[in-house]
């Protein structure tokens, strides 16, 4: 993600918003109707809250998982993979930025993770 969302403040999760209008909730929405199982994906979250920039993860955990793919959700989650060589990864852009920029089109996240998951 670029930046946390929802209200702050101490037992805050930095990578989801519990609010049910943001984007971790339209996320889950576009997610159940496209058929995708929340139980087939791996979340890393890229954002750095001290630096506000890609945070200082050790790539090697990609190696460990061997996923079939890698879709990097915004700017932030792009950036890392370029500096840490992950040549494998599709950009998509950021769930918040989609919802509401792009509301009325299909979340190209959902057709992605239809088509490496072979749903539908």
């Amino acid at each position: 993600g670029e930046r946390p969302g929802g209200f702050g403040g101490r037992g805050h999760l930095p990578f989801v918003s519990l609010r049910a209008d943001g984007c971790s909730a339209w996320l889950a929405e576009q997610l159940e109707a496209g058929g995708v199982p929340e139980a087939a994906l791996y979340w890393v979250n890229a954002w750095d809250g001290e630096l506000g920039r890609g945070a200082q993860l050790d790539e090697t955990f990609i190696c460990q998982l061997k996923p079939k793919a890698i879709f990097c959700l915004g700017a932030v989650a792009v950036r890392w993979c370029r500096e840490h060589g992950i040549p494998q990864h599709t950009d998509v852009d950021h769930p918040q930025a989609w919802k509401r920029f792009h509301s009325k089109k299909p979340y190209p996240l959902i057709k992605e993770l239809q088509a490496c998951l072979k749903i539908r």
